[in-house]
């Protein structure tokens, strides 16, 4: 299947590459979202980022961050009460392609499981009113068993004591709003949009708005794995956990979450906005992967992520002069795999990453007639 960011190589001779920061700020020139290497979006609750601002207004975000429940019980960074995620990959972008003028990764794993890790990465555009969040979980070492991956966002929308909130099932969105919208009248929600690039169908997003403060694992867990999807008619401070579940995801293997963070100045442009988002991410057609010699391909490697091998396989229609290259995050070549005239067929080759460091990287495959490039992820 063919995504989006799987051009970013295209542009990125021309990039330059900033890892010294912990945070990035997407600017689509509405919305402004900071994201943190530590799994935290918007603001870890010390008022030290950027949070996020919608048309701007003042930062309606104290704190939010990715969340995982498991066996009963909440994984993640909640300010003072766990901080369960280490960077394992800095921050690096922005980075641009023709979909998205900002693009940013980082990797976290879970203190206790180094194995577990998680690449996020992060998409927005000009003039959207919509962020886009991918999360990839993968587990070198053990299968994981019901897995619920999602978002947890302690909103202050304007007064924060006269906030409300409500779910929309049908567009798998959670939203949040200033009652009387006297200081922000804008609303602020988190959309699912997809599961290893299947769109996500109506009624997956569990979880809850509440004026409850968790004071423990079992309580945020509860939280996210809510169905309670009732409106909020009271006004309050309340905060936001969303997600989907459960998933098993096999040793080796890797599950993909689509999320974004969408605002809008009314409910109904909230929700026209998180249409737009869930159109926008799906612009490119589902493509059959079964490789056949009528045309030229390049399949997504496997295992992805990957340590220290992975295979890629491509397949030509007649016979050409193939090159398949790799290439680090900057365009900067790695090694060439192959250079050489090949017959027509389907062809499987393996890499051998041994010295590379973690991080993304980018193989492509050229001939006369064809060029196509994909991601791939070393995780050590």
């Amino acid at each position: 299947m063919k995504k989006l960011f799987l051009l970013i190589i295209a542009t990125f001779a021309t990039q330059s590459c900033a890892q010294a920061q912990n945070s990035l700020t997407h600017n689509t020139g509405t919305l402004e979202i900071a994201t943190i290497e530590s799994g935290y979006i918007g603001d870890n609750g010390t008022g030290s980022y950027g949070g996020v601002v919608f048309q701007g207004n003042q930062n309606a975000m104290f704190m939010g961050g990715i969340i995982f429940g498991q066996n009963g019980k909440c994984y993640g960074n909640y300010n003072f009460l766990f901080e369960d995620f280490f960077n394992d990959i800095p921050i690096a972008g922005f980075y641009s392609n023709p979909y998205f003028n900002q693009y940013a990764y980082y990797t976290i794993a879970l203190s206790g499981n180094s194995d577990l890790k998680t690449l996020i990465e992060s998409f927005s555009t000009t003039d959207n009113d919509f962020i886009f969040f991918r999360l990839n979980i993968s587990n070198n070492s053990a299968n994981i068993d019901s897995i619920w991956p999602g978002i947890f966002a302690d909103w202050d929308v304007g007064n924060y004591s006269a906030n409300r909130g409500g779910n929309d099932p049908s567009r798998n969105l959670f939203y949040m709003y200033e009652n009387g919208g006297i200081i922000d009248s804008s609303y602020y929600g988190i959309i699912g949009i997809a599961i290893d690039d299947v769109p996500m169908a109506p009624n997956t997003m569990m979880g809850i708005v509440t004026d409850s403060v968790a004071s423990n694992r079992w309580e945020l867990y509860d939280f996210m794995t809510s169905i309670a999807f009732d409106s909020i008619t009271t006004d309050g401070d309340y905060r936001m956990y969303t997600c989907a579940g459960p998933f098993n995801i096999l040793a080796g293997s890797t599950l993909v979450i689509d999320l974004a963070i969408v605002a809008g100045t009314s409910l109904e442009d909230l929700q026209a906005n998180a249409q737009d988002a869930i159109d926008y991410w799906l612009i490119v057609p589902v493509e059959d992967a079964t490789l056949t010699t009528q045309d030229f391909s390049l399949l997504q490697n496997y295992p992805n992520p990957f340590n220290p091998s992975t295979r890629i396989t491509y397949s030509i229609p007649q016979t050409s002069k193939v090159v398949i290259k790799v290439f680090d995050v900057l365009g900067n070549e790695i090694e060439t795999l192959i250079n050489e005239q090949k017959p027509a067929g389907t062809y499987e080759i393996t890499w051998y990453a041994e010295g590379l460091p973690s991080g993304v990287y980018f193989y492509q495959l050229q001939t006369n007639e064809f060029v196509e490039t994909k991601k791939m992820i070393l995780l050590k």
